[in-house]
């Protein structure tokens, strides 16, 4: 997830709590570490869907052919 798209989910999740409009946090403030956590979270998911997706390795053991 970009950051851009964290950003916007966090003012979605401030604008649903009464606070005012759109904010852009500076750098090192608790409202900055905020938008990290949903960027990092939602990179874990995207993550997690990519994992599933992805056909599982199958180990195909064959005979051996006996010489005669």
């Amino acid at each position: 997830m970009t950051w851009k798209e964290a950003l916007k989910k966090w003012n979605e999740l401030r604008a649903n709590k009464g606070k005012g409009a759109y904010c852009m946090p500076r750098k090192g403030t608790r409202e900055y570490n905020q938008v990290k956590k949903i960027q990092d979270t939602m990179q874990k998911k995207k993550e997690k869907r990519e994992e599933a997706k992805k056909p599982k390795r199958r180990i195909i053991r064959r005979k051996k052919k006996d010489d005669e």
